[in-house]
């Protein structure tokens, strides 16, 4: 995926609720018509569509001040289905000591609606 690291192979998104039963429902994904990194995520959850717009940067980097390589995440959700379009945002270092060290998985949530749920991201490297 030449937007992203080059060993970055797959990614998936999933709806989670965080109440009782903990359900998980897939979502699908879809190049935004703007901007290089984001993604227009749909979520079919008991038959209401939960629309998110994602911003998804994965970036593969050689030695650094703390390592032998590292790879910087940007992810950030904004529910596109609520009226105040609610975000939120996290941004991820991981540094390796060793160069052999490669990420295979990474699994990152952020809450949405108002933290009922969280929207799940799996890399696949």
């Amino acid at each position: 995926m030449g937007w992203a690291s080059p060993s970055l192979r797959e990614f998936s998104f999933e709806y989670v609720q965080n109440l009782e039963p903990n359900d998980v429902f897939s979502c699908t994904h879809q190049k935004a018509s703007v901007g290089f990194y984001e993604w227009n995520v749909d979520c079919n959850v008991r038959g209401e569509v939960k629309k998110f717009w994602v911003h998804l940067a994965v970036s593969e980097y050689g030695k650094t001040g703390f390592g032998k390589n590292a790879y910087e995440v940007l992810y950030w959700v904004t529910n596109s289905s609520a009226k105040n379009h609610r975000h939120s945002s996290t941004s991820l270092w991981i540094h390796n000591s060793e160069e052999v060290n490669k990420m295979n998985r990474l699994v990152s949530s952020l809450g949405v609606e108002e933290d009922n749920a969280y929207l799940r991201v799996t890399l696949s490297f």
